[in-house]
């Protein structure tokens, strides 16, 4: 059976991401800890996770999240829900051109579906702006369309469902190793992309071959970044 599907995350995959910019923002503007800040942003219970699900909406998310921030210490001022979105919207950065024009290619001969964890607001503002990437999917299935997200025990299952796919029919790519395991464990071909050179560019598509994704979809895509 053929891959029929890629299942692609975004951050660090499609689009570069400003690692800690959201807290170390918030952190300076309001003098505090970066790894309190941290933790109050993303991983206090469920709230983080269920706004990614999109069970939280963004002014709920981010009341919530600026209430707690005043409980460890930060002086907010009028303008907090204005700047804390400014902050929340800078995280996502420009497109990684050569996945972006190498999931073009396949495009033409498969699905490319959207497999991250994103919440409404980093799409609309850091994806959406950048047709060459948002454009690119077939499915728009990040988790907050989705309802779950990667580390739900169900993702892979309620994903290839909602596509109709065998899981040898996809093919993963992300950069974080738990979620690869993750999708190798449901019996998804998946490559980890840890590094944007051109190295890991050539095993990504020596893995896409590898899986059964015909070469001259893979080696015919137009770019020069990464000869292989």
């Amino acid at each position: 059976m053929s891959i029929r599907f890629i299942l692609s995350d975004i951050g660090d995959v499609l689009v570069r991401i400003r690692r800690f910019h959201r807290e170390e923002q918030l952190a300076k503007r309001y003098g505090l800890d970066q790894q309190e800040v941290r933790q109050v942003v993303y991983f206090e219970g469920e709230r983080m996770r269920a706004f990614e699900r999109g069970d939280v909406p963004w002014h709920v998310y981010r009341e919530v999240t600026l209430q707690r921030l005043a409980q460890i210490g930060a002086q907010l001022e009028p303008d907090a829900p204005a700047h804390f979105t400014r902050i929340w919207r800078e995280l996502l950065q420009e497109p990684i051109l050569p996945v972006a024009r190498l999931w073009m290619a396949l495009g033409r001969h498969m699905n490319i579906v959207s497999a991250s964890n994103i919440d409404s607001q980093s799409y609309e503002s850091g994806v959406a702006p950048h047709p060459m990437v948002a454009n690119l999917f077939h499915h728009h299935t990040h988790s907050y369309r989705l309802g779950r997200r990667k580390g739900d025990p169900d993702y892979f299952i309620k994903l290839r469902r909602q596509l109709g796919a065998q899981p040898e029919q996809c093919f993963f790519v992300d950069d974080m190793p738990e979620h690869v395991t993750a999708a190798r464990a449901h019996g998804i071909p998946s490559f980890c992309f840890d590094k944007i050179d051109a190295a890991t560019i050539c095993e990504l598509k020596a893995r896409l071959i590898e899986a059964g994704v015909p070469s001259e979809f893979v080696t015919g895509s137009s770019f020069n970044f990464a000869p292989c």
